[in-house]
């Protein structure tokens, strides 16, 4: 129970306005910077399953390139799959980093 309420004659009307006011701004501010926190933590995931999914079609084109013997497109293909593999590891990381509680599976999204 807080002070206010088991001392109700103690406080005038307008200090209680007052504190109801500061109450409600501290949680609508509370409630903004949880959102945000989800916001960023979603866009985190875009970001890595975009880098996921752009390392598997580049993949899907080395390999493609392989079978047909073109070995130039199948090198550049190669590499932009590592590129892409390495962006989303580092994205990956770092959402680790500022979320450790959280665990998340690099094909499923949040575990």
């Amino acid at each position: 129970m807080s002070r206010i309420s088991l001392f109700p004659q103690v406080y005038s009307s307008s200090t209680l306005l007052v504190y109801r006011v500061h109450w409600l701004r501290a949680k609508a501010t509370k409630d903004r910077w949880t959102e945000e926190e989800e916001i960023l933590k979603a866009e985190f995931q875009w970001t890595i399953n975009f880098f996921q999914r752009k390392a598997e079609d580049w993949d899907r084109r080395s390999l493609c390139n392989q079978n047909t013997g073109l070995c130039g497109p199948a090198s550049y293909a190669a590499r932009q799959t590592a590129i892409y593999a390495r962006l989303r590891d580092h994205c990956q990381m770092a959402l680790e980093s500022i979320c450790p509680r959280r665990m998340v599976c690099r094909e499923t999204g949040p575990c």
